[in-house]
């Protein structure tokens, strides 16, 4: 590969294909009901979506609220409790 000056290239990772059906087999979800993407509207099939355009390798803090917002169980709670901070 020669680049000029100006030139760009582009890099769009995919989640593994296996992982998305797992995850979408799980949770007993719908892999073509529609799903907005971004900010715009855009929508993709659920399978899509998550293949290309969600992160779903990494724990983050919001995907962590958002799990613990769907649980029913009080005990299950208890355990995303913020730590008592020291006097």
């Amino acid at each position: 590969m020669k680049y000029e000056p100006g030139d760009a290239l582009g890099i769009f990772p995919k989640n593994d294909p296996e992982l998305v059906d797992l995850i979408i087999q799980e949770m007993k979800w719908n892999p073509e009901e529609t799903v907005t993407i971004d900010k715009d509207g855009e929508v993709r099939s659920l399978r899509e979506a998550l293949t290309s355009h969600f992160e779903i390798t990494v724990l983050t803090k919001a995907l962590l609220q958002s799990w613990r917002r769907c649980q029913k169980t009080v005990s299950s709670k208890r355990l995303w409790r913020p730590a008592m901070k020291p006097n």
